[in-house]
């Protein structure tokens, strides 16, 4: 534009300059309008500068699509919200595909979180899924619209595993992994790594291990476990192994990891033959290395606050709503931890739902900022486990203010993706009691487990889970009497770590610990000896800050918690 102006300008004057103009007005009107052009391209120069950031990076994230296909009958799912939430995956994910697609800068990559597909496993044989449409299929044409590489992880949906029985289940390699790779292009490896400018993006998998072998003793599949094989390239990549340079403590790369389940449902000691057998263990030895956890699973986002050492996160389902859907923004310079996540704030307090928000445009003028170019955050290089790696290229550009572990790069705060004013009514599937209910909304307590509303009809099912004023009927005859069978069927089935409980894993978040231990204490009782008898006498699947064999380490520590 700057050349173009400055052209007509020179011509201009010379067209005045040998009297070619028919009067001396016009030439001032042209030459004036001229001089505006290039004001404004110096305004917006001068602004890009402040704001713009050549090499800075940003990832989307999202979470949880469970695409279905032509054979899902409806209506099996544990909840109402489930349920009609199922129906609508393919629409919201391909919401939420267009609103990513529409992003100026684009991002330079799309991370997926897991649960690709939802219970899509209809025969053993892979040519079946070749003859026949399937969530594979849907999910291969959806991912394959974007115009940006996609790095896969792999949720418990997206395998399927009956323990006890090899017969029942589905095999993880020589079928699941063929499905990720023919549907979903070669991206789709069973864990990865990838170098994005100083930063290691490590992708794991939560499969892999015992606890996903139909053989095994400790087969039970609400526990993530990745194996030996993976959790010693774990240990490989993250003290500075497996190719690629980089900054940060020790020599190390600054690294995000991503994992479909929470780590408070991590297996521990799966590989007793190692010197860090789980993945809690891995994580913890390289503590200032990492730079964030992500996860999804939960369906609901969460903040776990300062129950690691470094910073966790787990992001909404997009199934839920095509709101979640997250920018991390990747800083060329400056503090490896002054990186953001744009836009965490328009979940609305760990809810399944988030609001909607609008985004800058391509250039400084329009309100926005310019794409660095492609060269500046080319990939330098990936590996992977279970089918090797191949060289990737990413297109880059800047971010954004918002919330983060660290300052906003200066100039961005005006560019900001922000939310919508006013706010336009929630289209998604968010459950009830919603989260402005809280304080309003009181369950009568429960005597059994089968006392809690659901899961048909619309009933309880609260828009944010680890809430104290909903969760207090769940609590209430544990505080009564103790760890009875009937209270620790109750805290068993609806606090047990996963996605279909209402209040998955909140004993280890950190507020939601703090107010419960003193409800217990209150009533005369302490709140781990409650858990720890349910776990022990009554085989509950319980998790809470330092529990034996468990993976919520106490608020503020680095201390794993003893094996069992």
């Amino acid at each position: 534009m700057a050349e173009k102006s400055f052209r007509r300008l020179r011509e201009a004057l010379g067209l005045i300059q040998h009297g070619s103009f028919f009067n001396i007005r016009t030439a001032v009107v042209f030459l004036a309008s001229a001089a505006l052009l290039c004001g404004i391209y110096l305004v917006a120069s001068a602004a890009r500068g402040t704001s713009e950031r050549e090499g800075d990076i940003r990832v989307a994230l999202l979470a949880d699509a469970h695409l279905i296909g032509p054979q899902y009958v409806c209506c099996t799912e544990s909840n109402d919200v489930d349920n009609e939430s199922i129906m609508k995956t393919v629409e919201r994910l391909k919401a939420a595909q267009q609103q990513i697609e529409a992003l100026s800068p684009p991002p330079a990559a799309v991370v997926f979180l897991g649960d690709v597909i939802h219970n899509g496993y209809y025969s053993h044989n892979f040519e079946w899924y070749l003859a026949n449409r399937n969530a594979y299929t849907v999910g291969g044409e959806i991912f394959g619209n974007f115009s940006v590489p996609v790095r896969y992880l792999w949720g418990n949906h997206d395998y399927h595993t009956s323990c006890g029985s090899a017969a029942d289940s589905y095999d993880r390699t020589g079928l699941s992994h063929r499905l990720f790779r023919h549907f979903l292009g070669p991206a789709a490896l069973p864990y990865s790594a990838v170098q994005m400018g100083r930063y290691k993006l490590i992708f794991l998998n939560a499969m892999l291990g015992p606890s996903w072998d139909p053989t095994h003793p400790r087969c039970d599949t609400k526990y993530a476990s990745l194996g030996a094989e993976q959790l010693v390239w774990l240990e490989r990549q993250l003290g500075g192994g497996g190719g690629g340079g980089g900054s940060g403590s020790g020599g190390q790369q600054p690294t995000f990891v991503f994992m479909h389940h929470p780590l408070p449902a991590a297996l521990r000691n799966e590989a007793p033959e190692l010197k860090h057998p789980d993945v809690l263990s891995v994580l913890l030895a390289h503590a200032d290395n990492i730079m964030a956890v992500f996860s999804g699973h939960y369906h609901r986002g969460l903040d776990w606050r300062n129950a690691y050492p470094f910073p966790v996160l787990t992001l909404p389902a997009c199934r839920y709503d095509s709101d979640n859907w997250f920018l991390l923004h990747l800083p060329r310079e400056g503090p490896a931890r002054s990186w953001r996540l744009l836009d965490w704030e328009k979940n609305k307090g760990g809810a399944r739902c988030s609001d909607t928000w609008l985004y800058p445009a391509a250039t400084a003028a329009e309100g926005g900022l310019a794409a660095a170019p492609v060269a500046a955050v080319a990939a330098a290089g990936e590996s992977g486990g279970n089918g090797g790696g191949r060289p990737g290229a990413a297109a880059g550009g800047a971010g954004g203010g918002g919330p983060g572990p660290g300052p906003a790069p200066a100039g961005y705060e005006a560019f900001a993706p922000h939310p919508m004013d006013p706010q336009p009514p929630e289209t998604g599937s968010c459950g009830t009691p919603r989260l402005e209910e809280v304080g309003a909304y009181e369950l009568e307590p429960l005597q059994a487990a089968g006392d809690v509303p659901g899961p048909s009809g619309h009933q309880f099912n609260p828009e944010p889970p680890c809430c104290l004023t909903f969760q207090r009927a769940f609590l209430e005859r544990c505080l009564q009497e103790g760890p009875t069978a009937a209270c620790c069927a109750i805290l068993g089935e609806h606090l047990r770590p996963s996605s279909a409980a209402y209040g998955a894993s909140c004993m280890c978040w950190p507020p939601f610990w703090s107010q419960a231990q003193d409800v217990f204490r209150e009533s005369g009782r302490n709140a781990s000896e409650v858990l720890e008898r349910c776990a022990r006498e009554h085989g509950k699947a319980l998790q809470w800050p330092g529990r034996v064999g468990g993976s919520c380490l106490q608020p503020g520590s680095r201390q794993l918690p003893p094996l069992a």
